[in-house]
C-alpha cells in the first residue's frame, strides 16, 4: 500500500456505522450459518442411537447349536440376552446348560429410529464404530487443509471471489450428502466441505475486520461470537425438532443455510484494504466513491487519491522533443528560442523547486493558475554559447504532460504515475544550471549534464531512468510464507498462535462433540456448549479495550483451566447427585473460557499480521486449530471408558499455553498492521 493513503482515514470518513457498513456485515455474518452447519452439523446427523442386537433368526440358532455339538433335539430351551455388540446364548439340554457369546449374527435393531441418524442407517456401530467419525474427522481435515489454501488464494485473487465460490461450493457439497448411498460416499464428500467451509469463515472474518475501524474491533470480534452463538442456538433447535426424521431432512435444512450466497452475489463487495494493499488502486477508489454515495457521505479526495498510481492508472508524461538552432552573431551568444520550451506541468499541489548553479540567475514566475516556463539556449551542433546573465524561468501548469526539448533522434518518453514527483537534475559535476521539481515521493528523472567550455555548453539529452516509489517493500512485504523466516518478531507471533490455537482448537471441538462432556444428554449438552458462548461474547465487547488483547487471552485461559480441572475433579470423586448439579455449571464456566480464547484469538492474530499477507498467517495458525480438532472426533471412544479424561486433558494443555502467550505483544488501540514495519513498531512500544 502506498503511504500517502490511511485507509483507517478513509474507512472514518465513510462512517462505519453507516448503511454500506452495516449491509456488508449483516450479509458477511450471515454466512456464518454456512459455517455452524457444516462444521457441526453432523453432532445431529450422525447422532448415536440406542441399538443392540437384532433377534437370532432360526439360521443362526442352529449354527450356534452345531458350534457347541448340541443336538437341536437334545435342546429344552433357549435364553438369549441381547447386548449392543454381542448376543449371550445360553443352550439348555436335560443334563447341562452351556453358555456361547456371539457377535450381532442378523445385524442391528434400532427400533424405529433406524433413519434418524447416519450411525444407525449404516450400521456404524460395535467393530464398524470408528466408521461413525470419520466424516467428522475429514471435515476438520478438510478444514486444516482449506486454512492454508483459500486464504492464500484469497491473498492473490480477492476477498469476494473466494468467499462466494467456497460458499456456492459449500452448498452443493452438503446437498449432495442427502443423497448419500454409503457412509463411503458421505465421508467424501464432507473431506471437501471442510476445504471450502474453513475459507468461509477466515475470509468473512477477515473481510470483517478490513472493513472495521481500529477502535471498533471489538464490536466487530462481539458480533462475530454472538453470531456464531445465534447459528449454533438454530441448529440446536434444528436438530432437536428434526430428531424422529431421517437424517437426510436434516440435511436438506442444513444445506439452506448456505442459501445466503446468492445474495452475497449481487450486494457483497470486495475489501476496500486489500484493494489498495495490491495496488489496485482504481477500483479502490470506485469503490470508495460507491461507499460514499450509499453512506450519503463526502469523502475529501485527497484521502482516496493521494496514492502512487501504477502504470494503467493516470500518468504523467515525459517527451523530449528535437530544439531549433538560432545563434545571435550580436553577442555570440545563442538566445533561448520561443519554439524550443521545456514545459513542465505537474498537479497544482505539487511544490516546484527551480535551482541554478554557478552565476546564472533564476527567475521564477508562477501565475494563479499555477503556471511558468522554462526556457532552454537553443542548441547548435558544436556547441551553444550561454550568457551568464542569461535569466531562467520555470511553468508548472495543473494537466500532467512534461514535455522536454531535445534532440530528435534522442526522444525519450517516460510515465510516471500520476501525484508522484518529477525531478530534473544534473550530475554534481555539471556547472549549468539545473531545474528540479519535486513532492514528497522519491520520482526521479535525470537529464543528462551540461558540459561548459569556457562560456560555451553543449546540451546532450539521454535516455531517463524513472523509479516509482509505491511504499511496497517487494524484499520484504511480498505476500509469501517466506517473509515469516526473514522476520524474528513475525516468526515469534506465529509460533506462538500456532500452539495456542492448536489446543484450543483441539479443546473446543473435544467439547462440543463429546455427547456427553458437559451434560449427559445430547441436545442439552449442545445448547450448554452454545449458551457458554453468549456470556463469553460480552465478555470479550468490554475486555478487550479495557485490559487489552493480552490481557484477555490470560483471563480466558485461566477461567477455563480452572473449571475444567473443577469439572474433571467432580467427575472422579463426587456423587451422582452432585454430578447432575455441578457437572453443567462447571462445564459452562470451562467452556465459557475456552470459547473466549477461540474468539479472541481471531480478533488478536489479525492484528499482528501485515495486510499483504495477512490470510497467509491467520490460514497458517487457523490450521493449526484444524489439526487440533482431529482428536476430537475420537475422544468419544475414550469417554466411555474414562469420562474424567477429556477435561483433564484440556485442562493441561490450556494451562501450558498460558505461559506460552507471555511473549506477544499488546495491539489495543493500534492501527491494524500494513507492513512488516509496523509489527516492529508494535513491540518497541
Amino acid at each position: 500500500m502506498h503511504s500517502d493513503v490511511r485507509v483507517e482515514d478513509v474507512l472514518r470518513a465513510l462512517g462505519t456505522s453507516k448503511r454500506y457498513h452495516i449491509c456488508q456485515y449483516v450479509w458477511l455474518f450471515l454466512s456464518m450459518l454456512t459455517v455452524t452447519y457444516g462444521i457441526l452439523g453432523y453432532v445431529f446427523v450422525g447422532k448415536s442411537v440406542t441399538s443392540q442386537c437384532a433377534t437370532l433368526s432360526t439360521q443362526s440358532t442352529d449354527g450356534i447349536l452345531a458350534s457347541i455339538n448340541v443336538p437341536a433335539i437334545d435342546v429344552v430351551g433357549i435364553d438369549s440376552i441381547y447386548n449392543e455388540c454381542t448376543v449371550d446364548v445360553t443352550v439348555n439340554t436335560a443334563t447341562t446348560s452351556q453358555t456361547v457369546v456371539v457377535g450381532c449374527l442378523d445385524g442391528q435393531d434400532f427400533g424405529s429410529l433406524r433413519f434418524t441418524s447416519v450411525v444407525s442407517e449404516f450400521g456404524l456401530v460395535c467393530d464398524r464404530k470408528i466408521q461413525s467419525r470419520l466424516p467428522q474427522f475429514l471435515v476438520l481435515a478438510g478444514e486444516a487443509f482449506g486454512a492454508i489454501t483459500i486464504p492464500l488464494l484469497a491473498d492473490r485473487l480477492g476477498r469476494k471471489p473466494m468467499i462466494i465460490t467456497a460458499h456456492a461450493a459449500t452448498l452443493l457439497l452438503t446437498v449432495a450428502m442427502a443423497f448419500s448411498r454409503s457412509i463411503v460416499e458421505l465421508t467424501i464428500l464432507k473431506a471437501f466441505s471442510g476445504i471450502f467451509i474453513e475459507g468461509v469463515l477466515l475470509v468473512l472474518v477477515t473481510m470483517a475486520l478490513e472493513l472495521t475501524l481500529t477502535k471498533e474491533r471489538k464490536i466487530l470480534a462481539f458480533f462475530l461470537l454472538f453470531s456464531w452463538s445465534i447459528a449454533g442456538l438454530t441448529l440446536s433447535a434444528i436438530g432437536f425438532s428434526l430428531r424422529l426424521m431421517s437424517w437426510r431432512t436434516i440435511q436438506y435444512a442444513l444445506a439452506a443455510g448456505s442459501l445466503v450466497v446468492f445474495a452475497q452475489i449481487l450486494i457483497l463487495n470486495e475489501s476496500i484494504r486489500w484493494l489498495f494493499a495490491v495496488g489496485r488502486y482504481k477500483s479502490a477508489q470506485r469503490l470508495v466513491e460507491f461507499a460514499a454515495e450509499v453512506n450519503g457521505v463526502d469523502v475529501d479526495e485527497k484521502l482516496i487519491y493521494g496514492v502512487g498510481h501504477k502504470d494503467e492508472e493516470d500518468v504523467i508524461t515525459t517527451t523530449t522533443p528535437a530544439p531549433t538552432t538560432n545563434s545571435n552573431p550580436a553577442n555570440g551568444t545563442t538566445p533561448a528560442s520561443e519554439d524550443t520550451p521545456t514545459e513542465t506541468s505537474v498537479p497544482d499541489v505539487t511544490p516546484t523547486e527551480t535551482s541554478v548553479s554557478g552565476d546564472t540567475p533564476t527567475g521564477t514566475s508562477i501565475t494563479e493558475d499555477t503556471t511558468t516556463e522554462t526556457s532552454v539556449p537553443e542548441v547548435t551542433p558544436t556547441g551553444t554559447s550561454i550568457p551568464e546573465d542569461k535569466p531562467a524561468g520555470t511553468s508548472i501548469r495543473e494537466d500532467t504532460l512534461t514535455e522536454t526539448s531535445g534532440p530528435e533522434d534522442t526522444p525519450t518518453r517516460t510515465h510516471v504515475p500520476e501525484g508522484a514527483p518529477i525531478r530534473t537534475s544534473v550530475p554534481e559535476d555539471a556547472s549549468q544550471p539545473a531545474t528540479s521539481v519535486g513532492t514528497a515521493a522519491t520520482t526521479s528523472t535525470a537529464i543528462a549534464p551540461i558540459l561548459v567550455a569556457g562560456t560555451a555548453s553543449e546540451i546532450s539529452t539521454r535516455p531517463r531512468v524513472v523509479t516509482t516509489h509505491t511504499g511496497f517493500k517487494e524484499d520484504i512485504d511480498s505476500p509469501n510464507c517466506c517473509a515469516f523466516a526473514r522476520n524474528k518478531h513475525l516468526l515469534i507471533n506465529l509460533i506462538i498462535f500456532v500452539y495456542i490455537w492448536f489446543v484450543i482448537g483441539f479443546s473446543y471441538y473435544t467439547l462440543y462433540l463429546t455427547e456427553s462432556s458437559l451434560a449427559d444428554d445430547l441436545y442439552l449438552n449442545f445448547t450448554i456448549n452454545v449458551l457458554s458462548e453468549l456470556p463469553a461474547a460480552i465478555i470479550l465487547l468490554f475486555a478487550v479495550d479495557s485490559i487489552g488483547r493480552k490481557k484477555t487471552i490470560f483471563l480466558f485461559l485461566g477461567t477455563a483451566v480452572g473449571f475444567l480441572t473443577l469439572s474433571t475433579i467432580v467427575r472422579l470423586f463426587a456423587g451422582p447427585g452432585v454430578t447432575s448439579v455441578a457437572l453443567p455449571l462447571f462445564g459452562f464456566l470451562g467452556k465459557l473460557g475456552v470459547a473466549g480464547t477461540y474468539y479472541t484469538l481471531f480478533l488478536y492474530v489479525e492484528e499482528t499480521l501485515p495486510t499483504t499477507y495477512r490470510l497467509i498467517g491467520f490460514g497458517t495458525a487457523g490450521m493449526s486449530g484444524k489439526l487440533g480438532a482431529l482428536g476430537a472426533p475420537f475422544m468419544v471412544f475414550v469417554a466411555e471408558d474414562m469420562p474424567w479424561f477429556p477435561t483433564a486433558l484440556i485442562s493441561a494443555l490450556l494451562f501450558i499455553a498460558i505461559f506460552v502467550a507471555i511473549p506477544l505483544p499488546e495491539t489495543k488501540g493500534k492501527d491494524l498492521p500494513q507492513t512488516v514495519d509496523d509489527i516492529e513498531e508494535l513491540y518497541r512500544d
